[in-house]
């Protein structure tokens, strides 16, 4: 079961990644400019790339939660705003991640 959530949890960084390196991301960065700085998008978006990749190497993957659950804590804070359902631009998501890493950390790696 540990495997299944780290593949989720490496597919969404992937996926998320190259979302924040295009024109989609381009477009939520910008109007998030007030509380984040644009350029910010190429240093989470290669960062969450990178994250994904440690994620299955075993000896990296406690220091990489470590990172994912800081990532996602600052994307929690910055759409809590929104409300609390992903449709709206809220931070269902970045706490399920949260909560999913937190596990995956918590627990000792299959033997």
């Amino acid at each position: 079961m540990r495997s299944v959530f780290r593949f989720v949890l490496s597919f969404a960084f992937v996926a998320h990644g190259l979302w924040n390196l295009g024109e989609a991301g381009l477009r939520w960065w910008q109007t998030q400019g007030h509380l984040l700085p644009t350029d910010l998008r190429f240093f989470l978006g290669y960062f969450e790339i990178g994250l994904a990749v440690t994620l299955w190497i075993a000896k990296l993957e406690r220091y990489s939660l470590v990172a994912i659950m800081a990532i996602m804590f600052g994307a929690f804070v910055t759409t809590i705003p929104n409300g609390f359902l992903y449709k709206n631009g809220g931070c269902e998501v970045p706490l399920l991640y949260t909560l999913i890493a937190f596990d995956l950390w918590r627990r000792k790696a299959d033997a």
